[in-house]
C-alpha cells in the first residue's frame, strides 16, 4: 500500500509529460566545494555519505500559491532504482521518512540545512514529499509537492548538502 505522500505524488506526475530524471540539483560537501574523493583521483565516491537537505520552492509556483510556502514537509528518501517519473514502484519501501518544520522564501532562496539523512550505502537517492501548507496533515489541493525527476541525488562519500525544490501544486481542491 502506498503512502500518503507516494500515492499524492503518483497521482500528480501521472499528469505531467516527460517525467525524466535531471542531474540539476546542487550538491557540494562541507566545504562547499564540488564533493570528491580525498585521494587523488578527480573522480567522486558515490555511497557511505549522508546528505543535509536545504529547501527551495520555484518562485513561479509560490507566485500561484494562496497561502505562504510555510508549513510541515512530510517527507520520504528512496533508492532511486526504485522510482520512475511517477514516483516510487510498486512495493517500493522507503529508506528513511522524516518531517521538517519550513518557511521557504518566496524568491527561491533555498533555506538552511534543516534535516540529515541517515548514511546510505547506494549511490543514488530521490527525496520525495510535500509540503503540508494548510495543516490537513498530508498532501492537498495547492500544496507544493516535489517531482521524482528534479530530486535524486548522488550519495557521495562523507556528506555534503543538497537543495530539494518544490516545483509544482498539488492538483485539486
Amino acid at each position: 500500500m502506498k503512502t500518503p505522500v507516494v500515492a499524492a505524488l503518483s497521482l500528480s506526475l501521472m499528469l505531467l509529460p516527460g517525467c525524466e530524471k535531471s542531474d540539476s540539483g546542487d550538491q557540494t560537501s562541507d566545504s562547499g566545494e564540488p564533493a570528491l574523493d580525498s585521494g587523488n583521483n578527480s573522480e567522486p565516491t558515490y555511497g557511505n555519505g549522508t546528505l543535509g537537505l536545504r529547501f527551495a520552492i520555484d518562485d513561479d509556483v509560490a507566485e500561484s500559491m494562496d497561502l505562504p510556502p510555510t508549513g510541515m514537509f512530510l517527507g520520504e528518501v528512496y533508492n532511486a532504482e526504485d522510482v520512475t517519473g511517477l514516483g516510487p514502484n510498486d512495493g517500493a519501501v522507503p529508506l528513511t521518512d522524516f518531517t521538517a518544520e519550513l518557511d521557504l522564501a518566496v524568491d527561491g532562496t533555498p533555506s538552511d540545512v534543516v534535516y540529515t539523512t541517515p548514511v546510505f550505502e547506494m549511490a543514488e537517492v530521490t527525496v520525495l514529499g510535500t509540503l503540508d501548507v494548510d495543516g490537513s496533515g498530508g498532501a492537498s489541493g495547492g500544496d507544493p509537492i516535489t517531482l521524482p525527476h528534479q530530486t535524486s541525488f548522488d550519495v557521495l562519500e562523507g556528506s555534503s548538502e543538497v537543495v530539494v525544490e518544490l516545483n509544482m501544486l498539488y492538483p485539486g481542491g
